[in-house]
């Protein structure tokens, strides 16, 4: 990989890394999965090895990355909090007076409560809209490097051997390195 190219992958995961935008999330997996076009058409086996090595390392930062800001406990299929409050029977004021209630006609204590729940219900929807952006990437960029690992390397114990260490220095989470051992692993 020539170092241009290196370069131009580790801005795009340092961009993603400070604003957690899922372009340049893309764009480096998109990158780590095709061909340096600038690469020359002759390497030697060395420099090959040696560029897939380092394509490892940078699929393990892309991947702690995204593993931080993912939280195990999502899940996408939970349904998302729906942002309504209802108010207690007992604080409405009288339908006979008031046939339609809005809230400056409530006590301000049920004013207060309810302003506290919405707002509780509101950041627990932002959470769950954000988590499932970060889903969303996690199960792209998988999909990339699935496509990547299962290219590049030939199902072996020496594939395996590298990808653990490149794991273990990388410090990817033990689900992450056991999603990318299975794709080479004889």
């Amino acid at each position: 990989m020539t170092p241009q190219y290196e370069a131009q992958i580790i801005a795009h995961i340092a961009e993603f890394e400070s604003t957690r935008r899922e372009s340049p999330a893309f764009y480096a997996a998109g990158e780590l999965a095709r061909e340096d076009p600038f690469a020359p058409a002759k390497t030697s086996a060395e420099l090959r090895i040696e560029s897939r090595e380092r394509r490892v390392e940078l699929w393990g930062r892309l991947f702690r990355a995204i593993d931080a800001l993912r939280d195990p406990k999502f899940s996408p299929e939970k349904e998302p909090p729906h942002v309504g409050v209802t108010i207690a029977e007992e604080d409405m004021p009288d339908p006979e007076a008031y046939p339609m209630v809005t809230l400056d006609l409530l006590p301000p204590d049920v004013q207060r409560k309810y302003r506290e729940r919405l707002k509780v219900l509101e950041q627990q929807a932002a959470w769950d809209r954000e988590q499932f952006g970060y889903y969303r990437i996690h199960l792209e960029v998988s999909a990339l490097a699935e496509e990547y690992f299962k290219s590049a390397f030939v199902r072996s114990r020496k594939s395996v051997a590298l990808i653990e260490r490149i794991a273990e220095s990388g410090h990817w989470t033990a689900t992450r390195r056991q999603q990318v051992v299975s794709w080479v692993a004889p």
